[in-house]
This record gives C-alpha cells, sequence and structure tokens, in this order.
C-alpha cells in the first residue's frame, strides 16, 4: 500500500509532481508552491496595516485553495473554512474572518509568483488550525475549530481502510472541496497517497462515469447528484471505487450505480463534528453501518448514537442526534433517524423521518422533506415533495387542493391524524446545498408569502 505522506512537507515533495489535472493542463507541486509563496508575501504585506489572524479560503480552484490553506498554514493563522464562495452567503460571515482569499485574489498575485532561495517551511500538521462550518441542514451553521493533524488522522483511516481499493486511479469528484467530506476525499487522501485529481468543471455523476471508462477511477459524490443519474448502458470499465456522503443513499440510486458500475457506492456516515464514523454499501439490503477502525461507540440513554476517536473534539465522547442500534461488540449498528427532527404536534410526538418514509411509499412522491413550521397558531407538520409522473398527472388533472388531500390521508391512515401534514409544496427538487444537503431555512423559505 502507498505510503501516506503530510501535505505540510509540500515543500520536500518533487517540485515536477502533478497534483491536478484538468484536460491538458496540469498543475504541479511547484505551481503549488509559487502561489503559496505569493499568498504569504500579500499575507505579510496586509499585516502591516492591520491585524489578519484569521483567513477565510473560498476558492473554486482547488490548486489555489490547497495554495490559499498552505499559505495560512505558513503565516501561523487560521484558516476559515466557510464552506460556500457566493458573495451573499461570505458576506453574512464577514465577523468570521479578517482577510478573505478567492479565486480572483489568487489569480492576481500568480503573475509575480515564484519560489524564492530560501524555502519556506510549513509547521508541524498539529500546530496548523482550521475552522469548519456545520451544514446548516437542520440549524444554522455552526463553526468548528480542528488542526491539521485530526484531518489528515482521519485521512490515514481512510486509507488504512480502503487504500489497497484504489491504488493506482484518479479521483474524479461531483462535490466541492471547501467541506469535510470534500477536503478529506479531493484533497487530503489523494493527494497524500499520490493519487492527483482530475478537476473538470461543473461535473455530473454521468461526466464522471464517462471519465472512468478512460482510466482507473474513484468518484466521489452524494445522494441529491446520484439522483439525477441518467439512463446510460453498463460500463465495460466503471470506477473503481463510488463514495457518497451527506445523507442516506436512496436504494434505487445504490442500485443504478452498481447496475451501471458494477458495484454499489460505498456510503460515508459521519458529521463536520465527528469526522467519518462508519461506513456500508446496499448490496445487502439492510446492511448495517461498520464503524471505522479507531473510532469507539456507545448508545446514550436516550438511544443516540456517541462516538470518540481522535477527530472528536477533545478527543472525548461525542453525542449525535442520530438513533442507532449498536451490535454487541459496538462495532457495527444500524441508525434509526434523528432524534433532534421529532416534533410535538397536538401533543403528540412526530417522527420527521417516519413522515417523509411514508410519503415516499406512495406513488406520486419520488422525494420529501418534512419540517415543523412556527404559525401564530402553534407549530404546524409541512412537507416539500417531488412527484413521480403519477403525481405530476394527478397534480394537473386534479389539483392542488385534490392532491394534497389524498396525500395527507394516506400519511394518516397509516400513523395519525397529527402525522397528517397541513401544508404542501410541490417543487421540481429539494432544496439542497452544493454538497446535496438539504437546507432548513431554503425549505422554511419555500411556505414563506
Amino acid at each position: 500500500m502507498t505510503l501516506f505522506r503530510s501535505l505540510c512537507d509540500l515543500p520536500n515533495w518533487p517540485k515536477d509532481e502533478v497534483l491536478f489535472q484538468e484536460s491538458a493542463v496540469a498543475a504541479t507541486v511547484g505551481d503549488v508552491l509559487n502561489l503559496m509563496h505569493a499568498l504569504v508575501r500579500d499575507i505579510a504585506e496586509q499585516r502591516r496595516k492591520r491585524n489578519v489572524d484569521r483567513i477565510a479560503i473560498a476558492c473554486e480552484d482547488p490548486s489555489s485553495f490547497l495554495a490559499a490553506l498552505l499559505a495560512c498554514f505558513a503565516c501561523r493563522g487560521i484558516a476559515i473554512l466557510p464552506g460556500i464562495t457566493s458573495p451573499d452567503g461570505l458576506a453574512d460571515r464577514a465577523d468570521q474572518f479578517d482577510q478573505l482569499v478567492t479565486d480572483a485574489e489568487i489569480s492576481r498575485l500568480s503573475s509575480a509568483a515564484q519560489i524564492p532561495d530560501g524555502a519556506l517551511s510549513l509547521p508541524e500538521a498539529a500546530a496548523c488550525n482550521l475552522v469548519f462550518f456545520t451544514s446548516g441542514s437542520t440549524a444554522a451553521p455552526q463553526p468548528i475549530p480542528k488542526s491539521w493533524r485530526q484531518i489528515e488522522a482521519e485521512a490515514e483511516i481512510l486509507h488504512q481502510q480502503f487504500g489497497s481499493d484504489v491504488a493506482g486511479t484518479r479521483v474524479v469528484a461531483t462535490v466541492p472541496h471547501h467541506h469535510i467530506y470534500g477536503i478529506l476525499f479531493n484533497l487530503v487522501w489523494p493527494l497524500s497517497t499520490g493519487r492527483a485529481l482530475f478537476v473538470p468543471r461543473q461535473i455530473s455523476v454521468d461526466a464522471a462515469l464517462d471519465y472512468a471508462e478512460q482510466c482507473p477511477t474513484v468518484i466521489v459524490s452524494c445522494p441529491a447528484h446520484m439522483m439525477r443519474l441518467g439512463s446510460r448502458p453498463v460500463s465495460e470499465r466503471g470506477p473503481m471505487m463510488v463514495f457518497s456522503s451527506g445523507a442516506p443513499l436512496m436504494p434505487d440510486s445504490a442500485r443504478a450505480m452498481a447496475k451501471i458500475s458494477g458495484s454499489f457506492p460505498v456510503e460515508v456516515y459521519g458529521s463536520t463534528e465527528t469526522g467519518g464514523i462508519g461506513f456500508r454499501t446496499q448490496a445487502v439490503l439492510g446492511q448495517q453501518w461498520t464503524v471505522f477502525p479507531g473510532v469507539d461507540t456507545r448508545q446514550t440513554s436516550s438511544g443516540c448514537l456517541a462516538v470518540r476517536s481522535a477527530v472528536t473534539p477533545g478527543g472525548d465522547w461525542f453525542e449525535t442526534s442520530d438513533l442507532c442500534t449498536l451490535s454487541d461488540d459496538t462495532r457495527s449498528f444500524e441508525l434509526g433517524g434523528r432524534n433532534d427532527r421529532v416534533l410535538k404536534i397536538e401533543g403528540v410526538r412526530v417522527s420527521l423521518p417516519r413522515i417523509e418514509v411514508l410519503a415516499q411509499a406512495n406513488s406520486c412522491v419520488l422525494e420529501a422533506a418534512a419540517l415543523g413550521l412556527d404559525t401564530d397558531k402553534g407549530q404546524k407538520l409541512a412537507m416539500v415533495a417531488t412527484l413521480t409522473p403519477e403525481g405530476e398527472h394527478l397534480l394537473q388533472s386534479k389539483g392542488k387542493f385534490r392532491l394534497e388531500r389524498d396525500l395527507s390521508t394516506a400519511i394518516r391512515t397509516a400513523e395519525n391524524a397529527a402525522s397528517a401534514p397541513k401544508l404542501w409544496r410541490f417543487v421540481r427538487e429539494i432544496p439542497t446545498n452544493e454538497r446535496g444537503k438539504r437546507q432548513a431555512a431554503a425549505l422554511a423559505a419555500l411556505f414563506s408569502g
């Protein structure tokens, strides 16, 4: 198995080693170091004028992102990873950073970028600090501090578990690199083990599968992207592996990918706070999650999963909001929905995951997202749904009121009156961010006005 190298040692790597490839254009170790040095000089200039310790990185280009990250470490700054690149989103978090680095800023500096005679060293990984933000799928995004050593420790676990399966591959991703899943699977793990990242723009799962037919490839994706997989013939040379994270993969999506590529996607379960917890495939219906090496698990008194590893805050136990059933040896588990996705409607506890399952069991509903809305008459249960062709036909022929009534009645019959959604919105796609995670605020906004 290939040895694992720390990205903090990048100045000592061969300068002509290719890290990123897009069509005929390659970015080498030397290219990234040139950009890093240019940005280090720029940060030093900024510090003569004002305090610059928290440096936000919002680069779409992975080589620029890596250069900015290493430059921040070299300056002993704190790398702030807002997980977004839109101007409005960055403006909302402006109080979280002192300087913002974007692709435009890197491009401005690149013309003068060159490695000086005296090579710049990077601190040990444990002394390099960065801040992620939670996804905002259930609440407002929260900052999560980590050390670079924690990130590399997690990548080493991935390499220990899957390294022999991905040897000699390149990586192609449909998800961005500026969140915990993307950084690990798109950058740290592959680059630290000598696997270059292929970086075509705006890539879809179909395009990733096209690329996989050209050379041994690992695809890094998410459930929302795999749901858009088009109809295509079985691949003669499919990807070596497909990874998915961010939410449980729909069984239909897992089977469709397996049929085309020849193997079921490997789903990775975890969070920004906990790092990776476990993995599974759906080759066997109801297959449990296997706990990653180095991760301890237990069940709390509330029935939720708690984990402890080198990645959890302080190396202490961290209680998730995910209900679980643990195996006797605590090395595998089943998930049972989120404990924080339970509402009290009309005095009755209502599980939102359960209502979503019931909605999706209807032949009219393709995908469903349940949520609680605060109104002047108390909390109401609402549902956002995408429709199947049958559902679209009924919507056009019978109208929205009739379809809503029929769907609510079916849920009420299967569960109880409190579990029947009072408000519905039918959409073409469930709102998600670029990493395929549902956004609580975006769902609620569909019911405003």
